[in-house]
């Protein structure tokens, strides 16, 4: 090819490309698509791109004039570290603007995927700390509940038969673009209703959630005729980010764990004891670590008390845990972050020595201090 015809060729792509309205977000979640099986086990060999490659594909598959020669792939490529794509990608779409309703449900999306399938603990832990933005913007205070004795998860043909007569009901509609909505708003109702009265797990509310995503996108977030679709996806958004909660707090590695519990206490500010309870019961070093620092930093969820002694009463059970701490953990980051919740939980002066807490708790215990009782 000419040098001069060349240059047209890639103005005239890049052009398109500009055009396109492709985002960062569709690359990097095309990207985890590529580097992980369909069960999160990394793969390979894969089609990873770059923003511009991505999108000059895009461009090409709708103007289906094909590739140019000098544009041609060979197909699959060797991938040489497809964990570390997988981390560097989920990064990329976490750093975008949560605040996008279409961005948010993409990362919703591959977060409920990866926080319970990837097998890399970096990219879970990275999705832990991710709920903590992800379920304030949508209103999640913590995981989801077990599903009820007896209670089975929808399979993958149920939940794909729902699925499919919501986009038979809202399909044609969607595909006519924001201000086409011409249809029954009680024929989406009752096919968004037919998805929200699955009982959905992980794996079915993602795919749930990203077809929703699909039909918004396409039909305009702000469409009236599509507000029950837009309130099931709301739905969805929760229940994925709580089944995603869910998973991690159950995960393998005990940092991933951490970072769950720290995104649940964050969730809650840190007034809600039960993610304190859960951290302490793991018994391992950084879901312990994350609940102690709460504690640091907020004090016990008490609440308020009407009498020094109801204080005493509800403040004793928390100092007391924290003492033990101080004995099984007598050096390193928990030992450090225990002596800082009892000055906050005593009300007294920072002390980094344990055994002056101790012996301050002994004192307490045998009655010869009040909580604001001070240390020598």
């Amino acid at each position: 090819m000419h040098p001069r015809s060349l240059r047209a060729v890639l103005v005239a792509l890049l052009c398109l490309v500009g055009a396109s309205g492709c985002r960062l977000t569709e690359v990097s979640a095309y990207n985890l698509r590529e580097v992980h099986d369909a069960d999160g086990t990394p793969r390979r060999r894969g089609k990873v791109r770059g923003y511009l490659g991505y999108s000059i594909d895009q461009v090409l598959a709708l103007t289906q004039l094909g590739q140019p020669t000098f544009l041609e792939n060979p197909g699959d490529e060797e991938i040489d570290d497809p964990l570390g794509v997988c981390f560097e990608n989920l990064s990329n779409l976490l750093d975008e603007d949560l605040g996008d309703d279409h961005t948010r449900a993409v990362a919703i999306e591959m977060v409920t995927w990866l926080s319970g399938d990837c097998t890399y603990s970096l990219s879970r832990e990275r999705c832990a700390e991710a709920l903590r933005a992800l379920g304030r913007e949508i209103g999640c205070t913590g995981p989801a509940a077990p599903l009820a004795e007896g209670q089975v998860a929808a399979s993958a043909e149920v939940v794909a038969a729902a699925l499919e007569t919501l986009v038979r009901t809202a399909g044609p509609q969607a595909l006519g673009g924001p201000g086409a909505f011409r249809g029954d708003p009680r024929t989406l109702t009752e096919a968004a209703a037919g998805v929200l009265a699955l009982p959905l797990d992980r794996d079915g509310a993602r795919r749930a959630l990203a077809v929703t995503n699909i039909l918004l996108t396409r039909a305009g977030f702000a469409e009236p005729g599509f507000a029950p679709v837009l309130e099931a996806h709301r739905t969805l958004e929760r229940r994925c980010v709580e089944l995603s909660l869910a998973a991690l707090l159950a995960d393998p590695a005990q940092r991933v764990r951490g970072a769950a519990v720290d995104a649940w206490i964050r969730l809650g500010r840190g007034t809600d004891p039960a993610p304190l309870e859960h951290g302490l019961a793991d018994g391992a070093l950084e879901p312990v670590l994350a609940a102690v620092r709460s504690l640091a930093r907020h004090g016990a969820p008490i609440g308020a008390a009407d009498s020094e002694a109801e204080r005493t009463q509800a403040l004793d059970p928390w100092m007391s845990r924290v003492i033990d701490l101080l004995r099984r953990f007598p050096q390193g980051p928990v030992h450090v972050a225990a002596c800082r919740a009892m000055a906050r939980l005593s009300g007294t002066a920072d002390d980094l020595h344990p055994e002056h807490w101790v012996a301050w708790w002994e004192e307490r215990r045998a009655g010869t201090l009040s909580v604001d009782g001070a240390r020598e």
